[in-house]
């Protein structure tokens, strides 16, 4: 959850500079009923609780502000399974859908300069011709020098199967008050390099679980990508994983006891 009125500015501002002349560009922004709605309900609540400190941040020229509290989401994080040990085939993976809020257009041409056979980028949870950005997407995927793959929505039992063949997720969202395939990537040992601009940034950097980055700032990933392939930076992140997952239990009770405090 974030401010929509946030979101609608992200969104224009990325249409603005990828897909100036793009014409049904009103159909991909919230509606103004539902951004009315959001601040009607949210003006008489007593307690607003939100996923992130970006979340929060998001509401920041709001009247309510004050009343916003910051529970970070621990659920879909039960260990699955142990972090495994940096490979020479390294393997890439993006799990969302293919919406300009989440970003992809910006990690391709941010990874578009790589020229490494051992890198693997696969991206799950959509079809490449929805993203109003498509052909954009295409151009830089045929100029790549590396291997992209592109998988659309998978079940539950194959997603399992990515995700345990994986060696590093990357989040790119512009604007997610939280993004729960973070949680569900550390369920499965892999480090991440999130966007300072999703929520789930808030646990990466508390727990030391990946790093985070800066989306709009093109060479960031890249370096940061550099800097987990090392092995030693690599290995003591999976040594905090596995500290994370052991946590979990009392993790989860502190979520529950915040929420109940707050509404009672």
């Amino acid at each position: 959850m974030e401010n929509l009125e946030y979101d609608k500015k992200v969104i224009i501002k990325e249409i603005k500079k990828f897909t100036p002349g793009y014409i049904d560009y009103k159909k991909l922004l919230p509606e103004n009923w539902v951004i009315n709605q959001e601040n009607y309900e949210f003006s008489k609540s007593d307690v607003i609780i939100v996923p992130s400190s970006f979340s929060k941040k998001t509401f920041s020229n709001k009247k309510y502000f004050k009343k916003i509290k910051i529970n970070n989401i621990i659920t879909n994080i039960e260990a699955k399974k142990n972090p495994g040990r940096l490979s020479k085939n390294f393997k890439i993976i993006y799990v969302g859908d293919f919406s300009i809020r989440k970003g992809i257009h910006r990690l391709l041409d941010s990874l578009i300069d790589i020229n490494d056979d051992n890198i693997s980028l696969t991206l799950i949870g959509g079809k490449l011709e929805d993203h109003a950005f498509a052909k954009y997407i295409k151009n830089l995927i045929e100029k790549s020098q590396f291997k992209i793959e592109i998988k659309g929505k998978l079940s539950k039992d194959k997603l399992k199967k990515y995700y345990e063949e994986t060696n590093l997720m990357v989040f790119p969202s512009l604007c997610d008050g939280y993004g729960i395939v973070v949680n569900e990537a550390i369920s499965y040992g892999i480090p991440v390099i999130c966007s300072i601009y999703a929520g789930s940034s808030d646990i990466i950097k508390r727990y030391n679980l990946g790093y985070t980055y800066d989306p709009y700032v093109r060479d960031n990933l890249l370096k940061k990508i550099s800097t987990i392939r090392q092995e030693k930076n690599y290995e003591n992140i999976c040594t905090n994983i596995k500290n994370y997952q052991k946590n979990v239990s009392k993790l989860k009770l502190k979520y529950e006891n915040f929420i109940l405090k707050a509404i009672n």
